[in-house]
């Protein structure tokens, strides 16, 4: 895989493995951005399913018979993280340079899900204000 030094960097502190790069580049979608870049993924309706087949091909690895234990060892390894990684809150995504098919960047999609209400009270928390409305709101009561 073509990876830029960012991109090992970035993998290293993040612990992506590049052989799950690779099965992330096989099997993700392509979601093309601005500058000649695409986003690679696996989307929602898709991370089942490679889940599936992920845990049979580890089933059928268990089963097999092969002499070369030590690859063995690696590739259910690989497929286990992989497993791990693509059910967690965060699926891993790349950042890929279409022109040069090299790997800018790679790290874990984290989506933050806030409700209306808890999006607001974080807002005026970051202004300041909303330890004064509370105190505000609490002198109502305590008057009433």
């Amino acid at each position: 895989m073509n990876m830029t030094r960012h991109a090992n960097k970035r993998a290293a502190q993040r612990a992506i493995v590049t052989s799950e790069l690779d099965i992330l580049l096989g099997i993700g979608a392509f979601f093309p951005q601005k500058g000649g870049t695409a986003l690679v993924m696996v989307s929602q309706a898709e991370t089942q399913r490679w889940v599936e087949a992920t845990k049979r091909a580890l089933e059928m690895l268990n089963v097999s018979n092969e002499k070369n234990q030590s690859h063995l060892k690696k590739v259910k390894k690989i497929l286990k993280r992989l497993a791990k990684h693509l059910t967690s809150n965060a699926p891993p995504y790349l950042i890929l340079n279409e022109e040069s098919e090299k790997v800018i960047t790679c790290g874990h999609s984290y989506k933050q899900k806030l409700s209306r209400g808890d999006r607001g009270q974080r807002q005026m928390c970051r202004r300041g204000r909303y330890m004064a409305m509370r105190r505000c709101a609490l002198k109502r009561v305590v008057s009433a």
